[in-house]
């Protein structure tokens, strides 16, 4: 399986745009073909009963899946994909004011999108599920502005 994209880097509202290339030797009998758009960031947590000690938690921020296929033989096959980025996508909109007032509104916006990204990983993955057996996946990194 192999994940072809349109593009790399993306902003809030983009569609994340490209193919999934499933690829067997043979006829594989799954549940279904997904590919996903997520952003996850590893947060350190200090233990509240050991301050001296600290864990490292993978913390999910976004995902977007969507199911290309249903339950079926599956055989080589390429298969195009949309997943439209929310234009929201952190946080709330702030309603658009003229003037100094809105060039200071965009900028403090445009700070705040940088700090709650900052860390973020975001990829793009597809998976075939295989009642049973082990999945077919594959992944890529995505930068998401």
């Amino acid at each position: 399986m192999a994940i072809n994209l349109d593009n790399s880097e993306f902003h809030p509202g983009d569609e994340v745009k490209g193919t999934l290339i499933l690829t067997t030797k043979h006829p594989v009998k799954a549940r279904s073909l997904e590919v996903r758009v997520y952003g996850y960031r590893e947060v350190r947590r200090k233990d509240p009963m050991d301050p001296t000690k600290t864990e490292t938690v993978r913390e999910t921020i976004f995902d977007f899946p969507r199911t290309l296929d249903t339950e079926k033989d599956y055989s080589s096959k390429e298969y195009p994909f949309a997943i439209p980025l929310p234009s929201s996508l952190y946080g709330g909109k702030m309603p658009k004011l003229d003037g100094a007032l809105g060039a200071a509104a965009e900028a403090a916006s445009l700070a705040m999108n940088a700090l709650k990204t900052s860390g973020v990983r975001w990829y793009v993955e597809g998976k075939l599920d295989i009642p049973g057996g082990r999945d077919i996946a594959s992944r890529t990194r995505i930068i998401v502005r």
